[in-house]
């Protein structure tokens, strides 16, 4: 079985990371909205 999770950089320390190893979690998905300060702003981010 897959194990899927997605989460952002954010919210993840090696704590959190631990428990979804250990929950059986097999792939975490890191999503990055955007690196530009800008659009950040725009966006209310």
């Amino acid at each position: 079985m897959i194990c899927i999770i997605e989460t952002t950089p954010s919210d993840i320390n090696d704590e959190t990371l631990g428990k979804l190893l250990r929950y059986g979690f097999s792939l975490i998905s890191l999503g990055v909205q955007s690196f530009n300060e800008g659009y950040l702003k725009l966006i209310g981010r």
